[in-house]
């Protein structure tokens, strides 16, 4: 009866209730754990998941007589997945487990970044969402799931098979929607192409409202042949009855799309609906067909640009540095002599990098006799290199527009030194550049092709570094504590978007059916950014390139 009694107060949500019924049976369900796990601290762990679900699941409680057997069931089910969970985890001595690494599908699933999937989790209905972890994040039985929540198992089995639909439904539009834009241009390029496929080839046929070609009375008579020539433009094959076909035994080969006449056909009469030429019974002669090749609607172009020039040295009378006090940390600030260099370095030692500081130190002692003597800079800014593919598409017969991506290194040099010590700054950035173009084709003949092109480009920062080194070129005293080994520093450069205009002209040699070379040098304007990082853009705002690469059409 006492037993009885405690049960329905914990049905009730008595909290003391529940105390009671943890003290009385936790010693006996720790060693049902014990029987399965040697670990004390996983033991405590396992318990506490136990009765987590003794205490959720007593409103399914037939007998409570049976308490303790009830209980025991569900801590040693419990207590036997986890151990299962143990062991099928890989085994990995302690010493060795430095030298592992996490392999790459533990941050992603099906390509899709963990983080994403857990948001598509939180957004599955509640029920969904709380089976499906339960199940796949805790690895809980559909038994062990229904005696949780209060459901039947086959009710939570059903639960995670929708939940597991609706989450393929959203992994699928998540990478719709990154396929997207490669996706449009083939889908664009198919519908162009269904249209050609739709509109009616050249025929020859019989003009309903004339009356038919006569035979001839005799065999000496000759008949005039005729044909009726139909303009095709906008029409197709569905609006033509092909009556009375003329065909002409003319060979093609594979590159030639359609033919036709160049010669003039003789007495050509016209009519309202088409126009009818009287003709020899003789065949054009086949030097008289020219040929019209296929036009490939699509080209893709690989790129490398560079400039004439190895790069651009400057001599400046001043030294760049830190702008500590404006609180961007912008290299915006010149100093000219070594007194203001001593002020500075007294001023914001404490905001700067401890090796940046000590060697700043150093040079501003050794040159503290002199504050009047000037400084000076040496940058070297080398030839921005640029690496482009992009996809062209024709508007017409003679305009294309160009669009692709884009990337970009530069790397510039700043060195000064007091006779002693010379300091070296190295300045990287990267950039990932997204160009739009259009193409006139000015004149082709045979292989070879001229054209001239002009357009827009954004340039986007995607990474900038700098790193300072302090290098000895005098003598230095050991017993004040110089060292040969001088650490190196590191710190991130962070430039603005840059925009630019371009113009051109371009020459192309098809090497092969599909494959062209080109050269295509381009004058460039850099709008200035007002970014006090320099490069060589800020030097050459004006830059001649000369790109060149292969296009490959299809």
């Amino acid at each position: 009866m006492e037993i009885t009694r405690l049960i329905e107060q914990c049905r009730q949500g008595d909290a003391d209730a529940l105390g009671e019924l943890y003290k009385a049976y936790a010693q006996r369900m720790r060693g049902v754990c014990r029987r399965y796990i040697s670990d004390e601290q996983t033991v405590d762990d396992v318990l506490h998941d136990a009765f987590v679900i003794i205490f959720t699941s007593l409103d399914r409680l037939k007998e409570p007589s049976k308490v303790e057997s009830w209980m025991m069931s569900i801590t040693r089910n419990v207590a036997s997945k986890y151990k299962d969970h143990l062991d099928s985890l890989p085994f990995v001595p302690l010493e060795k487990a430095n030298s592992l690494a996490a392999p790459d599908n533990e941050t992603n699933v099906r390509g899709v970044p963990l983080e994403d999937v857990l948001r598509m989790v939180e957004r599955l209905p509640e029920g969904y969402g709380q089976v499906f972890r339960l199940s796949v994040f805790d690895g809980l039985s559909h038994k062990e799931i229904a005696t949780m929540l209060g459901i039947e198992p086959h009710s939570s089995s059903s639960q995670l098979a929708r939940a597991k639909k609706m989450l393929r439904k959203s992994l699928a539009r998540y990478w719709m929607l990154w396929l997207l834009p490669l996706l449009l241009p083939v889908a664009f390029y198919l519908y162009k192409s269904n249209n050609r496929a739709e509109t009616g080839l050249p025929i020859a046929t019989k003009h309903a409202g004339r009356p038919a070609i006569k035979k001839p009375s005799s065999p000496n008579e000759s008949a005039t042949p005729q044909i009726a020539i139909v303009p095709i433009l906008g029409q197709t094959t569905d609006s033509v009855i092909p009556v009375d076909t003329l065909l002409l035994p003319i060979e093609r080969d594979e590159h030639t799309d359609t033919m036709h006449v160049v010669r003039p056909l003789p007495d050509i009469l016209h009519n309202t609906d088409i126009q009818t030429a009287e003709t020899s019974d003789t065949l054009p002669d086949i030097n008289d067909i020219t040929p019209m090749k296929k036009k490939s609607p699509l080209s893709t172009m690989l790129t490398y640009a560079g400039v004439p020039s190895n790069g651009t040295s400057v001599i400046d009378n001043f030294l760049t540095v830190v702008d500590y006090a404006s609180g961007v940390q912008t290299r915006s600030m010149r100093i000219y002599n070594w007194g203001e260099y001593m002020d500075y370095v007294n001023n914001y030692a404490s905001a700067m990098d401890s090796v940046d500081a000590m060697n700043m130190r150093r040079i501003a002692i050794a040159n503290v006799e002199h504050p009047d003597a000037p400084l000076s800079e040496r940058k070297h800014h080398e030839s921005p290199r640029t690496f482009e593919l992009s996809l062209s598409y024709p508007l017409s017969r003679r305009w294309n527009v160009t669009s692709g991506l884009s990337y970009t290194r530069m790397k510039s040099t700043f060195e000064s030194d007091d006779g002693n010590m010379l300091t070296r700054r190295t300045q990287k950035l990267y950039y990932v550049g997204l160009p739009l173009k259009l193409r006139y084709t000015l004149l082709e003949k045979n292989r070879w092709q001229l054209y001239a092109s002009g357009g827009i480009g954004l340039d986007i920062p995607v990474r900038g570094k700098e790193t300072t080194q302090y290098l000895y070129i005098g003598p230095y005293q050991p017993e004040r504590g110089d060292s040969l080994i001088l650490p190196t520093t590191h710190a991130q450069v962070k430039v603005p978007w840059q925009w630019s205009v371009n113009a051109g002209a371009g020459v192309q040699y098809q090497l092969l059916p599909h494959v062209n070379a080109y050269f295509e040098p381009r004058l460039q304007y850099y709008i200035p950014t007002g970014s006090p990082v320099e490069t060589y853009r800020t030097e050459h705002p004006f830059d001649l390139s000369l790109p060149f690469g292969i296009r490959f059409t299809w």
